[in-house]
């Protein structure tokens, strides 16, 4: 990058012509010659700056992604140590049970416990999906329609058999 350009002026101000800009002034021939020169030494200094943007903006961007796979590098570390990963997964499982609904039994929805703790990482799934009072009750929607679909009958059916089994050995807690 330059630190000087050759065009010496940085703004219409400093023009010598200055004082006609805003009038109906007609330039000389000699003016003409003399205003192509300026009008060409301006447009090289752009071609130049622009020249410069163009390296400077590749410069950014390369920055910006190696700073993007730094922090990415800080990020994934930093979440080595955070405090939720030393939980105990017997405090968990207490931590989950509280997440239940205590107005009705829970429905087969991932928007819902226990469902949607199965969703947040591995050791979360883990510990619910091994906890029994987590699956003991179970709300079933029985559709109004007669007709349904028998890929989504048994998909519903499977995903009721294996809400049942994860219960273990608890009594179950059914609604429809």
């Amino acid at each position: 990058m330059r630190s000087e350009y050759r065009w010496g002026l940085s703004s219409p101000n400093q023009s010598p012509y200055n004082s006609l800009f805003k009038t109906n002034y007609a330039a000389t021939s000699s003016e003409r010659s003399e205003l192509e020169t300026l009008i060409f030494e301006a447009q090289q200094e752009l071609t130049d700056l622009d020249s410069d943007i163009s390296r400077m903006r590749a410069v950014l961007d390369g920055l910006c992604a190696r700073r993007s796979q730094v922090q990415e590098f800080v990020d994934v570390h930093r979440a080595l140590m955070a405090p939720i990963r030393r939980i105990p997964a017997e405090t968990l499982a207490e931590i989950f049970t509280h997440c239940l609904s205590t107005e009705r039994y829970p429905i087969r929805s991932l928007m819902e416990a226990p469902l949607l703790l199965t969703m947040v990482c591995r050791q979360w799934r883990e510990v619910t999906i091994t906890q029994p009072p987590l699956w003991s009750a179970l709300h079933i929607h029985v559709a109004l329609r007669i007709a349904c679909d028998a890929e989504e009958l048994a998909v519903r059916q499977e995903g009721v058999r294996q809400w049942i089994a994860r219960a273990g050995a608890l009594p179950l807690s059914l609604s429809l």
